[in-house]
């Protein structure tokens, strides 16, 4: 037996809508939480550590507790890179100033 388990998850950060989309899709579902980008608290991106793997997470004022990208740490520059990209867009997004 083989199994193949597939994900993928986005970050979209829609400007004209003033949204910011957490989409995660496996072979059974996608599932999205959209939120508005007055939402994010002033520290919205986090990237998140254990042991030199890392995770982005949102971090929203209506939650106490940050809404993690993925369910799992990866190791790399990616994640960190991916951060601080949504956060460039954030800092120069009219919609939130």
């Amino acid at each position: 037996m083989r199994v193949l388990e597939q994900s993928d998850e986005h970050l979209i950060l829609d400007r004209a809508a003033g949204t910011v989309e957490l989409r995660r899709r496996n072979l059974r579902r996608v599932h999205r939480d959209v939120f508005s980008v007055n939402e994010l608290a002033q520290d919205g991106i986090m990237v998140q550590a254990d042991e030199g793997a890392y995770l982005i997470a949102l971090k929203l004022i209506s939650r106490s507790d940050p809404l993690p990208m993925r369910s799992y740490y990866q190791s790399g520059r990616t994640v960190r890179a991916g951060a601080e990209a949504a956060r460039k867009w954030l800092a120069s997004d009219p919609l939130k100033a």
